[in-house]
Order: C-alpha cells, then structure tokens, then sequence
C-alpha cells in the first residue's frame, strides 16, 4: 500500500484487528463526526466516510455494525449503541424470553473514501441468541449472547484468535483488503 491510509476510531482494539487483516499499518485517527441515525448501513458508512474525508482530505476508511434480530424485523440493525444503552443484552433477553425464532445476524460495514469516489464493503455473520449471556473473557456485550451458525460457543467464550477467524469485521476487511490489492497494487 502505497498511500498511508486513516482508519476512524478511537477504537485501539478495532484498530489493531483492522491493521493485522489488511497486513499493512494505517494510521489511527480520531474525528468528531456526526453520525446519521437510520436503518441503512451502508448510507451511514457512506455518510461516515464522506464527512471525514471532508475533514482530513485524505483517504479514509470508517466502519460501523449492526445486529438484526429476526423476530424484530432487523431491529435494533444499526440502532445497536442505542439498544446497548437502552438496558443491552439483558433487555434483549428478557424480550425474546418465549421467542421461538432466536436467529440474529452481525453485520459489519467498511466505508473507503479514496479522495475520488466511497467503496462499502459489507461482512455478516448469522447465528442465534443464547438465552443466557456467557463469556470466557472480556468481550463486548452483545458478543456475550450471540452464537454463530455452525459453533455451540458465543463470540465471547471463543478465543479472540478463534473469533477473528470468523467475524463479520474480518469478512469486511478481507473485502476492503481484496479492493485496494486489486486497484491500488
């Protein structure tokens, strides 16, 4: 990668899993931007990423998730910070308590803006929500209640090496990764 690249977090840890996926260093930048609030993903990355180009002008990558639970209709989607500080998983629980359909989906959202035009890449993981919060480490709160298709564990009592093996941001970033190789050399 020729062009150093800003990634816009103030996320370290988010950082750090971004760096070690793309396989090159990107510099670590903290902005104050307004996020748009709304259903569609891919308009507030977009949004995301126009705003801080606008800022810094130079190419920039933003991220952002959702997590959709099917007996909700998508709901709380990109809504999630506000659902996590509305009452969080234990809410979430307690709502689907005698809920027969428990499938959820992580969706990640990677916003480029390469000082000509905004690429969105886009990484989902499906699987169900436990009924109780479980977690061998510290991990964010919704990854304590959401088992992928295919595992018996949350997010959350994986290992980080397990996890990032799997993880929606990954899908994401492999995407983001595969486009700058492939348009940048």
């Amino acid at each position: 990668m020729n062009k150093l690249l800003h990634f816009i977090s103030s996320n370290e840890a988010k950082v750090k899993e971004a760096q070690l996926i793309l396989g090159f260093p990107v510099e670590v930048t903290s902005l104050d931007l307004l996020e748009i609030q709304g259903n569609d993903i891919v308009e507030i990355v977009r949004a995301k990423a126009l705003e801080a180009f606008k800022q810094i002008n130079e190419p920039v990558i933003v991220d952002d998730v959702g997590f959709y639970i099917s007996a909700w209709n998508g709901f709380p989607g990109p809504l999630v910070k506000w659902l996590l500080k509305s009452g969080g998983s234990a809410l979430i629980l307690k709502m689907l308590l005698n809920e027969t359909d428990r499938k959820a989906e992580f969706v990640s959202a990677i916003g480029f803006h390469d000082g000509n035009e905004i690429h969105t890449f886009i990484g989902k993981v499906s699987g169900t929500i436990a009924h109780q919060p479980r977690s061998t480490r510290k991990a964010p709160e919704l990854e304590t209640i959401f088992v992928p298709d295919g595992y018996k564990k949350t997010y959350a009592e994986m290992t980080l090496e397990e996890k990032s093996q799997l993880s929606h941001r990954k899908k994401s970033l492999e995407l983001l990764k595969n486009h700058l190789q492939t348009n940048n050399g």
